[in-house]
C-alpha cells in the first residue's frame, strides 16, 4: 500500500455508529477520496444508508471481512462491547489500525488486536462529515496523518493522559448547543425571529471561538476581563453566574467523564 496516496486505499469500518457516519461522509464527499469504503453490516440500517448515498461505500458481510478487505481499518466500536467483538477476528500484522474507542487506551486494545503493530487513536468531531474541526490524534502514523489530515485539522498529542483530558472536554458538545439554544430561547420571547435568533447566536457564538483561535497567546480569563467593560452588561452577566457558581457544574460535568477514562 502507498501510505501517501488515499486514492490507492480501501479504507474500513469496524462498527457503524454516529461518527462512523460522519467519517465516512467526510471521505466520501472530499474531492480527493478513497478508492473504496468498507462497511461493517453491525447497524444494517445505517449501513444501508451509507451505501446507498455513497458508490464508493461497500457492506461486508462481516467483521473479518472488512478487515481481510481493507488497507486501513477504523475501530469505532462502543468500548463496552470492544473485546467481544475483536477477540474474536484475525487481524494483520502491517494493518494499520486508527482507534475511535474513547475508553480503551492502547495497553487494553494491542491484546484485542495482536499482531497488529501499527495503531493510533483518534478523537473526530461530527463536523468531520464536513471536512472540518479539529481532530486530536495519538500515536500517529503516516497513514493515520493522511486520513485524519482529509477530513479535520489533526491535532497531535504526545500521551494518552493529554488525549483522555480533551477527549472529556469533547463531551461538552451537547452542553455548548444547549447554551446556544437557551440564548437563542430567550431571544426569541424577547420577539425575534426563530432563524435570525438561531443564526445570530451561532455566529456570535463563533466569533468569539475565533477570536481566541487567532490570538492563541491571550487566555480566555483575558478575553473575558477585556469584554467586561466596568458597569455594562458582559461585566454584569460574569459577575452574576459567577456568584450563582454557575462554571461550578460544568467543572463537574468534566469531572465526572473524566472517571470513565482509566489513568
Amino acid at each position: 500500500m502507498n501510505q501517501t496516496d488515499m486514492t490507492a486505499m480501501t479504507v474500513g469500518f469496524i462498527g457503524t455508529g454516529k461518527i462512523t457516519t460522519a467519517l465516512v461522509t467526510g471521505f466520501a464527499t472530499r474531492s480527493i477520496t478513497p478508492r473504496k469504503i468498507i462497511v461493517s453490516p453491525r447497524n444494517a440500517e445505517r449501513a444501508a444508508a451509507l451505501s446507498q448515498q455513497f458508490s464508493m461505500v461497500e457492506i461486508a458481510t462481516d467483521n473479518q471481512a472488512v478487515i481481510d478487505a481493507t488497507d486501513v481499518i477504523f475501530l469505532a466500536l462502543r468500548p463496552e462491547t470492544a473485546e467481544a467483538v475483536l477477540s474474536g477476528l484475525e487481524f494483520r500484522e502491517n494493518l494499520p489500525v486508527i482507534s475511535l474507542m474513547p475508553t480503551v487506551p492502547l495497553s487494553l486494545l494491542k491484546p484485542m488486536i495482536h499482531p497488529t503493530a501499527t495503531i493510533s487513536r483518534a478523537v473526530p468531531l461530527p463536523s468531520a462529515a464536513k471536512g472540518f474541526g479539529p481532530v486530536l490524534l495519538f500515536a500517529p502514523h503516516p497513514v493515520s496523518q493522511l486520513l485524519i489530515g482529509a477530513i479535520g485539522d489533526a491535532v497531535e498529542v504526545e500521551s494518552e493522559e493529554i488525549l483522555h483530558g480533551l477527549w472529556t472536554v469533547n463531551g461538552m458538545i451537547s452542553p455548548v448547543f444547549d447554551m446556544m439554544a437557551e440564548m437563542a430561547g430567550w431571544a426569541r420571547a424577547q420577539g425575534v425571529p426563530e432563524s435570525l435568533a438561531r443564526l445570530y447566536t451561532a455566529r456570535f457564538v463563533e466569533t468569539i471561538a475565533k477570536t481566541a483561535v487567532v490570538e492563541p497567546d491571550v487566555s480566555f480569563a483575558q478575553h473575558s476581563h477585556d469584554a467586561a467593560t466596568p458597569g455594562g452588561l458582559n461585566e454584569q452577566t460574569s459577575r452574576m453566574l459567577a456568584e450563582a457558581q454557575a462554571w461550578r457544574v460544568w467543572t463537574d460535568a468534566l469531572n465526572a467523564v473524566r472517571k470513565r477514562f482509566p489513568d
